[in-house]
């Protein structure tokens, strides 16, 4: 279930990665509803989410290979944080 308490750094992550205009972006509607859910996938990780979206939120965006919206310097924030679910999922 989605955790409202990152309303604020959902909505700004979500409209900088809608206005990127990526080929394979979603709308900032649907992407809100992931972004507050990510964070309660493992509670472990939620520290790691909190640190990838402060990271995004002064971050350029732009387009991946695949389509996808990407924050200029918070890779490795967001491989902390999918490392992190990849641990608790095993």
């Amino acid at each position: 279930a989605p955790d409202p308490s990152p309303r604020e750094p959902c909505s700004e992550y979500c409209r900088n990665a809608e206005a990127a205009g990526c080929a394979n972006g979603e709308p900032a509607s649907d992407c809100l509803y992931g972004c507050q859910s990510a964070g309660t996938l493992a509670p472990d990780c939620a520290a790691s989410w909190s640190e990838f979206l402060a990271c995004s939120e002064s971050a350029a965006f732009s387009c991946s290979d695949e389509g996808e919206p990407v924050a200029a310097g918070c890779e490795a924030d967001f491989l902390r944080y999918a490392a992190c679910i990849i641990d608790a999922s095993e």
